[in-house]
């Protein structure tokens, strides 16, 4: 499984939410990013099975400029490797509105939010994000296992994997950072499918190995 956060885009320099009907793509630094990613995979000789993205379009492009060095390989786009999905209403608007009309306040009135409670209204949750974004990487693997699989997602997505794949707990004592175009690789020699044995002294179904996290040798320089 690799996962891959899409090339820079537009969303970060407009300042807004850019969910399904506001996003403009990626910039011209993105495609760059994203053609300079592809052609270390190439040379790497990685032959995906399947390409795989997230429905918003930064990622959809750049899953389509990955997908360019497969042949007849097409991306499919898939929603459950979105990133935080927000109310239909709050697509375009700037984060600086958001976070001002839309916070989630406690009954205090305080700033609320967090594992389990959305920072604004009409968000999921972290735990939400969490739950839809492994039942897609899981699923995904099932599909595909014995494969190699590209899947185009969004910083918030990959950090999801820690959980889904590493087992790591919800709350986490640290941050992580994951660059745009950048390459999260995750192995098993398990079989994906393998139902939950509690007798197991391994307690999960898979073991899976972080072969690396936030890979960007390829934009150096």
């Amino acid at each position: 499984m690799l996962l891959i956060r899409h090339g820079d885009s537009h969303s970060k320099s407009d300042g807004v939410y850019a969910g399904p009907r506001a996003c403009r793509g990626l910039t011209e630094l993105g495609r760059e990013q994203s053609v300079l990613l592809r052609d270390r995979l190439v040379a790497s000789g990685i032959k995906p099975d399947a390409v795989y993205s997230s429905t918003i379009h930064r990622a959809a492009q750049t899953a389509g400029i990955l997908a360019d060095a497969y042949g007849p390989l097409a991306p499919v786009h898939e929603i459950g490797l979105c990133g935080y999905r927000l109310d239909d209403s709050l697509d375009g608007l700037s984060w600086e509105r958001i976070r001002s009309e839309f916070q989630h306040l406690d009954e205090a009135g305080r700033p609320d939010g967090g594992v389990f409670t959305p920072f604004e209204e009409g968000n999921e949750s972290w735990a939400e994000l969490v739950a839809r974004v492994g039942r897609a990487l899981t699923g995904l693997a099932v599909r595909h296992a014995g494969g190699t699989v590209l899947a185009v997602m969004h910083k918030e997505s990959v950090e999801a994997s820690l959980i889904a794949f590493g087992a790591l707990p919800l709350h986490r004592g640290f941050d992580v950072e994951i660059g745009r175009a950048s390459i999260t690789e995750w192995v098993t020699e398990d079989d994906p499918a393998t139902p939950w044995n509690l007798e197991s002294p391994r307690g999960l179904p898979v073991r899976w190995r972080l072969s690396r996290f936030n890979d960007c040798a390829h934009l150096e320089g």
